[in-house]
């Protein structure tokens, strides 16, 4: 593992390492049940939420913060009554809907019905999320798409997994979900409705086998070689749509005596014979200090 979220996991997942390898089952269920303000979930959105709340003037900043993500998500057809949250984890949000909503769920819920709206001719379609963090924007595309017979499958790290897997196990009781364990052979015509796969081994997709590849920033924060290795893998196995937001800054940072560089979204382009770029816009939700750093959303469809 290198790159930003090698440090990252080293500071802020001590505790959830050390029960996992320690088998303490009690101590985990209370960290994750309690998940969205442990340092664990720190940089996947809601925890940021509780810890500016311990700022002054902190609780001004989440409801302008809160309100700036609800007008965009309503005024591009978002409905009040979509907007929806598990009870359990100790979210951070504004309560709406007799639910605490979070900030991210709301960016979430947008990107799952823009997502939703391309994918609406299919009746089983197949999504992968590179970097599906928490899983939520799983939690709300599955909630939108209840209709249908979709397999959404997350790639992460896994240490991240293990969040993702208990979350979108208590949110959805009722489906099949695949988890890796030692020796796993993943099958994508297995029977499943959500997989949460590590990110190595996304070399095991088939080719055209995948309706939509969705990445949210993340790409821009890995090494660029990892980028790379992604983006060869979409180029095989997506057969439809490839959509991403990814930042515009360049990172240089040493890890070990060895230099190690980003990709940059603009960068981020899969072969141009073969796909052909739909858009490139601004990126819609930002917080006042991404005002700082440029960031875009693409996206590409397979020719």
């Amino acid at each position: 593992l290198k790159g930003l979220w090698k440090e990252w996991i080293e500071i802020n997942f001590k505790d959830l390492i050390k029960n996992l390898e320690e088998e303490n089952i009690e101590n985990l269920s209370n960290l994750l049940f309690n998940m969205f303000q442990e340092p664990f979930t720190r940089g996947l959105g809601i925890f940021e939420s509780f810890e500016r709340l311990k700022k002054p003037f902190g609780s001004l900043y989440l409801k302008y913060i809160w309100n700036k993500y609800y007008t965009i998500f309503i005024s591009a057809n978002g409905k009040k009554k979509e907007l929806s949250f598990p009870k359990f984890g100790n979210g951070c949000g504004i309560v709406l809907n007799n639910q605490i909503i979070p900030v991210e769920s709301i960016r979430h819920s947008y990107f799952a019905n823009e997502i939703s709206a391309l994918l609406e001719d299919l009746e089983s379609p197949t999504i992968v999320e590179i970097g599906g963090g928490f899983g939520g924007f799983a939690y709300q595309f599955l909630k939108k798409n209840l209709h249908k017979k979709v397999k959404f499958i997350l790639f992460d790290l896994p240490e991240i997994n293990v969040i993702s897997s208990f979350f979108l196990e208590n949110s959805f009781k009722d489906k099949k979900i695949i988890i890796y364990k030692n020796d796993f052979k993943f099958n994508i015509n297995a029977d499943f409705d959500i997989a949460i796969l590590p990110h190595f081994m996304i070399g095991d997709l088939p080719n055209n086998s995948i309706d939509l590849f969705y990445n949210a920033c993340s790409f821009s924060e890995m090494p660029k070689e990892a980028a790379q290795r992604y983006l060869i893998q979409i180029e095989k196995s997506c057969c439809k749509y490839f959509y991403h937001e990814n930042f515009e800054t360049k990172l240089k940072f040493f890890q070990n005596g060895e230099e190690i560089n980003n990709m940059k979204g603009s960068e981020i382009i899969p072969d141009e014979k073969i796909f052909k770029n739909i858009f490139k816009k601004e990126r819609v939700f930002k917080l006042p200090e991404d005002k700082f750093y440029k960031s875009y959303e693409y996206l590409y469809k397979k020719i």
